[in-house]
């Protein structure tokens, strides 16, 4: 009778400790999960003022007209801050097309997107974003 004892008490320490390995098992498991799901979730909202901010500081506009137009196709609204970003991006992209078709000797779509560029800088609020699009003037050759 004690010996079965025994054996019954051994076989449930044993099974506790099966069930704590496979608990810790399972978790970095369903850590991960959690993690991308979330990352994914978050992607899904589109890139905030910040994000935006910090690709115009380093002034890496292709960068920023990138995360403009993510915003634009996951439904994101434009909210106050964000409007000079839009509309630099839109300016930006407008100086790149008038620069190849110039190159191109495309001179009417050149003129076409001279015309949205001029348009979109007029939407500019922000001094910081007027002084950015003169460099970018310069650099596109933009008359």
């Amino acid at each position: 009778m004690k010996n079965k004892k025994n054996r019954v008490n051994i076989t449930g320490k044993l099974i506790y400790l099966i069930v704590a390995v496979l608990v810790l098992m399972i978790i970095p498991s369903a850590a991960e999960n959690a993690y991308d799901y979330f990352r994914e979730k978050q992607s899904r909202k589109g890139y905030t003022s910040e994000k935006l901010y910090e690709d115009f500081c380093d002034g890496d506009y292709g960068r920023l007209s990138e995360k403009v137009a993510y915003n634009r196709a996951v439904g994101r609204t434009v909210t106050e801050d964000d409007r000079d970003y839009y509309a630099f991006s839109a300016c930006y992209n407008s100086a790149v097309d008038y620069h190849m078709y110039r190159t191109a000797g495309k001179t009417d779509k050149a003129s076409d997107t001279l015309e949205i560029f001029y348009q979109n800088e007029s939407e500019l609020n922000h001094l910081i974003f007027k002084d950015a699009l003169t460099a970018v003037k310069e650099v596109y050759e933009i008359p």
